[in-house]
């Protein structure tokens, strides 16, 4: 004689181990895009998925499936903030969201699943045929599995396309209007849930189950509740992709008045010059009458003070081009004034393909980083380094400056860099090149290659 309830019991085990699993593994799909490492992600899908094992295997007590699932998100949660300290927020935020979209999946699931239940005892020979009853009972499990499966892998994907800007933390405002979707999708599956219960104690039966317009409300509900919460997730990367853009137009717009700036001061300095050489025949005039009447002190106080003006239209740095040569002169002085060693060995790329705006948008973003991050360090040693090399088609710069940080590297390069290192990084590939940063020696080092 066939024992159904030995066989139903261990289906109901082997279903909740299956549905754990996928849980878990869903988990770790919603986390991977967010973290630096794949083993983070990977302990935290299975930080779920022993958590909802474990909470399954203890008889001596008895959890809310809320409260099982609530811990395995919560545990997840832990891991993550202990493998990767940073983005905290964030993480709250994609918990958060998984548990509710979690719920209104298993909803969805289960509205699927009180339907097929009425078709299957609709069937021929249905009552009293446990076999058959057994059958479909599998059938809509492994049903519901896939049902559930399909939605919150096909959501955990949406995620990763549409939450671009993964590297940003979230405000608090933004965390607040990111998790009102969740909320009221929760507080809407509560509310039904509640109403469904005290429906079935007053009549015996779940208003779920006997109404199928009530079925198709509730199923309708919870799939525009799901969508709302992706759907937010998306205006909200637009948002942050048109502030982006913003900035971008913003740092461009300072990047051409720094150029105007340094063309300006360039034009300036020539006119000097130009000025001094216009000049010169009536200063050497001047000179040499000094000299004939005998006045050799003040010949010689003229000419040191003709030597003076000379050394001050002159520029500091060498390097090949005047842009260039106003750039880096005009952040010697800004670093000397704020006590840091300055040593420069640029040379401006001998070709032809080369922008002089390019180079100047490496060079401005570059020092202003370095400069900064110089300034409020803490170490005793300060100075920045700038050397340029060329060989065949190949054109190589080096900005380096001292770093006395224990972090990650990347983590540092986000905190205020990030629209500077893009540039860069953008002109750099403009000439087929890349960008590459490394910490040496103590040194923070921006190399940026192209091919000339």
């Amino acid at each position: 004689m066939t024992d159904w309830e030995s066989l139903y019991a261990l289906v109901s085990d082997i279903h909740t181990i299956l549905i754990s699993l996928i849980y878990g593994t869903a988990f770790f799909c919603f986390c991977i895009p967010f973290v630096k490492q794949k083993k983070t992600a990977y302990a935290a899908g299975a930080a779920y998925f022993v958590t909802l094992a474990v909470l399954y295997y203890i008889p001596a007590m008895v959890f809310g499936n809320v409260v099982v699932y609530g811990l395995g998100a919560l545990v997840g949660l832990l891991v993550l903030c202990v493998f990767e300290h940073k983005r905290i927020l964030q993480k709250i935020f994609l918990c958060m969201t998984f548990f509710s979209v979690r719920w209104l999946v298993m909803a969805i699931g289960n509205c699927l699943y009180i339907w097929m239940n009425k078709m299957s005892m609709g069937m021929p020979g249905y009552y009293g045929n446990y076999a058959l009853q057994f059958r479909m009972h599998v059938i809509m499990l492994a049903v519901d599995d896939l049902v559930d499966a399909a939605l919150l892998f096909t959501a955990a994907w949406v995620v990763k396309k549409a939450y671009k800007y993964r590297d940003r933390e979230i405000r608090k405002n933004e965390f607040m209007l990111l998790m009102l979707p969740s909320m009221s999708g929760l507080v809407g599956y509560a509310m039904l849930k509640f109403y469904d219960a005290n429906y079935k104690a007053d009549t015996g039966y779940a208003m779920s189950e006997i109404s199928a317009q009530f079925n198709l409300m509730c199923l309708c509900y919870y799939a525009i509740s799901l969508g709302t919460i992706i759907v937010m997730i998306v205006l909200y990367q637009s948002i942050q992709e048109k502030q982006e853009e913003a900035r971008q137009k913003e740092l461009l717009y300072a990047q051409i008045e720094g150029m105007k700036h340094h063309i300006g001061k360039v034009e300036r300095l020539y006119m000097e010059i130009r000025g001094l050489r216009h000049d010169m025949g009536n200063h050497i005039t001047t000179l040499e009458a000094l000299y004939e009447t005998g006045e050799r002190a003040a010949a010689g106080a003229y000419m040191e003070t003709l030597k003076q003006t000379l050394c001050a239209s002159d520029n500091e740095i060498k390097s090949g081009n005047p842009v260039t040569d106003a750039i880096l002169s005009e952040r010697r002085h800004e670093a000397l004034e704020k006590g840091i060693v300055f040593v420069c060995d640029f040379r401006y790329p001998d070709s032809e393909k080369v922008n002089a705006f390019d180079i100047s948008v490496i060079l401005n973003n570059a020092l202003d980083n370095a400069i900064r991050e110089v300034e409020r360090s803490a170490g005793a040693h300060k100075e920045i380094r700038v050397h340029s090399y060329a060989r065949n088609e190949i054109y190589l710069l080096e900005i380096e400056n001292s770093f006395d940080g224990e972090g990650d590297i990347q983590a540092e390069t986000d905190e205020g860099h990030g629209y500077g290192l893009s540039n860069i990084k953008r002109v750099s590939q403009k000439y087929c090149g890349d960008m590459t940063i490394e910490r040496v020696d103590g040194m923070f080092k921006l190399s940026v290659m192209l091919v000339r």
